[in-house]
Order: C-alpha cells, then structure tokens, then sequence
C-alpha cells in the first residue's frame, strides 16, 4: 500500500499524517485495537437475555438478492497475481468487504476489519507434504498467534496449537482445478462441510454455498 493510501486512512480516521510509512501503519494498527476493545467493552455491558426458544437460524442469502450491507462487488487486489501458493507461505485473505481478516490476541474468533496487511492478518498455509497448493488440496491455517484456525458448527475459531480433524480445511477456486495463484477467488470448506463466509466483519461458516458471502480473494 502507497504512502498516500495510508495517509487517506489516516485522514478518514481524524489521525495524523505527518511520519514515515511504517508510523502510519503502526498508528493505523492502534486505531483499530482501540475500536475492537471498544466494541468488546459495548458486548460486556450488554445484559444477558434469557429465552427459552431456541435461537432462530441465520438468515441465508438468496441468489439474486442484494448483498449486504457494507459489501462490495469487486475487490482491489494490492498484492502481485498469478503467483502459486506453495506451502509454508504467508498468505492473506481479502473479502469481499474490501477487508482483511484479522486475528487479534485476545479473542479466538477472526474478524474481517484490516485495511491492511500486517502481522496480525498473515496465515501461514501447510499442507501435508508440502508444495504448490492445488484446488481440492486439504491445507491448515496458523496465524501469527501460533494457533490454527478450525471450524466447528458454525464458527470459525483461532485457538488450537495443532492441526487436527477440525482444522483440515479444503481449498478451491472458482474453477475447481489446477494450482492456487495470488489474485484467485478461493472458498475455504470446513470438516462439516460448510464454508467460510464473511458478513460485515462477522467470520463464520454457516452454509455449504460457494456464493458471493464465500468468496476470498488469497494475496501473498
């Protein structure tokens, strides 16, 4: 990302935009662990509510339906494309928010929130084996935390320090063969058979859709 990108980060948070690159991707990283310690504090002062029915089913997107809020229809890629993903490397995902899913320290679910890539938004993709990653391959995610990332039900969760049956995660992308590039359009499905999806910065995996919810942008 450009200085003058960061600068106009800077500038729609009311920050300042004197420094160098690196002072203003840091003062960005500040700005938003103070806005998740925020929203973390509004959750903890929220009363517990108690009913005795049981939660209704969230709602599932309809094709042809409007996206919602806060989604984007394309996706600017900042990193280079048309290189294979091999395994060991550090990668990042962009939804279709125009965000980066993140993995901050104290919490175990991810959030798409990151404008941009940093260390708490890199993963690091294994394969058993090792080598180019290819559509259909089953990977394990570790983020900069030293945990994996694993679906269970519906939620997407960082907090294992190995790679059991609920962190084997199957990759694919649009086409459903050949290798995994930069720039590709991937969908990661859990052990249950469900696929990640991103509503506004909410990561779960909720449905087995490959539609436009599921859709990642993979960056190096």
């Amino acid at each position: 990302m450009k200085l003058t990108d960061l600068k106009g980060i800077c500038r729609s948070n009311s920050l300042p935009v004197s420094g160098t690159k690196a002072q203003l991707v840091e003062r960005i990283l500040a700005e938003e662990d103070s806005n998740l310690e925020d929203d973390e504090e509004e959750d903890e002062d929220e009363p517990e509510k108690v009913t005795a029915k049981a939660a209704p089913a969230p709602a599932r997107p309809k094709p042809g339906s409007t996206t919602p809020s806060g989604y984007i229809e394309e996706t600017e890629i900042s990193g280079p494309k048309g290189k294979p993903i091999i395994a060991g490397d550090t990668i990042y995902l962009l939804a279709r928010t125009g965000k980066y899913l993140e993995y901050p320290e104290h919490r175990e679910d991810p959030r798409a929130r990151a404008v941009i890539k940093g260390t708490r938004q890199a993963l690091e993709i294994q394969k058993k084996g090792g080598g180019a990653i290819q559509s259909g391959d089953t990977i394990s995610l570790r983020c900069h935390l030293g945990v994996y990332l694993d679906f269970q039900g519906t939620a997407v969760r960082a907090r294992k320090s190995e790679a059991g049956e609920w962190q084997q995660i199957r990759i694919t992308n649009e086409d459903h063969e050949g290798s995994i590039r930069t720039g590709d359009v991937i969908f990661l499905r859990g052990h249950q058979d469900n696929v990640l999806d991103v509503e506004k910065e909410n990561v779960k995996c909720r449905w087995p859709d490959e539609g436009k919810w599921q859709r990642l942008v993979i960056e190096k």
